[in-house]
């Protein structure tokens, strides 16, 4: 498997690599994933985007350059998770208690 890319097009700073991404997943939100790989939907200048597979689940995975919150958190969590809507992919709350949706 190919190693994720290390920037994006708009940033020279490096982005973690796909074992990076898979140890956080796992040690943050409990995830057992076994393949990150880049996607080229969903991003902005600030964000990369990324499809997890493992344990037969998939998950979309959004990094953000800087710790996200408001809106672009919020509503995608009221939308999905407290009103059931499926088409909005709700953040995913994290396992450890120094690990909120704004910091990780």
């Amino acid at each position: 498997m190919e190693d994720l890319p290390r920037s994006t097009p708009l940033s020279s700073e490096p982005l973690p690599t796909s074992a990076q991404l898979r140890t956080h997943l796992e040690h943050a939100y409990g995830l057992q994933v076994d393949s990150v790989l880049p996607l080229e939907l969903g991003a902005d200048a600030q964000a990369a985007t990324y499809r997890a597979d493992g344990g037969g689940q998939r998950w979309f995975l959004k990094l953000h350059r800087q710790a996200a919150a408001g809106p672009g958190v919020l509503v995608p969590h009221l939308l999905g998770a407290t009103r059931g809507l499926r088409q909005v992919p709700a953040p995913l709350g994290s396992v450890t208690p120094t690990c909120t949706r704004a910091t990780c």
